[in-house]
């Protein structure tokens, strides 16, 4: 089974048991939250146990297919105000478990805060809510923290480098969502491919959605694994990733 550059619709764990082992270079992903998301093709709504078993099986297929010094950058945000579930701790011990370094996180602050409707006992310490703007951009590696490569393949400016390693980043929500309810902005995306990876790497998202992350590695020169169980979904992330080819065909002929 072909993997670098594939859009590939079928169940994560199935499809990820066949990639070889140290064969990507960064994981990026953002997995169903588990809040009752209206997603194509997925129960967003397990039993939360059950829930962070399967996760954890992820997990382990992401350790192994990482190549020494391989990075996994995973996009969480704690869930509900009333009842406070600390998924990203849930998240970090997982992996910590399973010898991934913890190297950081990222702070994404959305700018969401204009609509507010749940403030718990207003204007009283009885029980005030904090409702949070920001989520998790959380940094592991593999078999620790260097990933070789070729300095000539390093595309990132002194701008950029100097821009993205403060880890307080201001990027707003996508807004066209092609159908899906929590698609990742390409901004995010693309300084997460640039800091963390080399021209030429393999990139990987298990939760590949309507493709953005394809779409972000294509036009930065890497390759791609896609993985998403949704059909529709994945033949969004094709209908993106053509319009984008023939873009940038069209640029290198101008």
């Amino acid at each position: 089974m072909e993997f670098e550059n594939q859009i590939i619709n079928g169940d994560v764990l199935e499809i990820m048991k066949k990639i070889p082992s140290e064969s990507i270079h960064l994981a990026i992903t953002s997995p169903p939250y588990n809040v009752g998301k209206n997603y194509d093709n997925h129960d967003d709504k397990m039993e939360y146990q059950e829930y962070l078993n399967w996760l954890n099986d992820v997990w382990k297929e992401t350790q192994r297919v990482l190549v020494p010094g391989g990075r996994f950058a995973l996009n969480i945000a704690p869930t509900g105000i009333k009842d406070f579930i600390p998924i990203h701790h849930d998240f970090t011990n997982q992996l910590r478990k399973l010898r991934m370094k913890f190297r950081t996180e990222i702070i994404w602050y959305k700018q969401t805060m204009l609509k507010r409707t749940a403030w718990g006992s207003w204007k009283s310490p009885a029980n005030p809510h904090i409702v949070p703007s920001w989520e998790y951009v959380l940094i592991f590696s593999k078999d620790g923290d260097r990933l070789q490569g070729n300095l000539k393949d390093a595309d990132i400016t002194a701008e950029e480098f100097k821009k993205f390693s403060d880890g307080f980043w201001e990027i707003q929500p996508e807004r066209q969502r092609n159908g899906h309810p929590a698609p990742f902005p390409e901004e995010l995306i693309y300084r997460l491919i640039k800091f963390y990876s080399y021209k030429g790497n393999n990139i990987l998202d298990m939760f590949g959605g309507t493709g953005t992350v394809a779409v972000v590695s294509h036009k930065t020169g890497r390759k791609f694994t896609h993985i998403d169980i949704s059909k529709e979904y994945c033949e969004t992330a094709k209908k993106r990733l053509e319009k984008v080819k023939g873009e940038m065909s069209q640029n290198k002929i101008i």
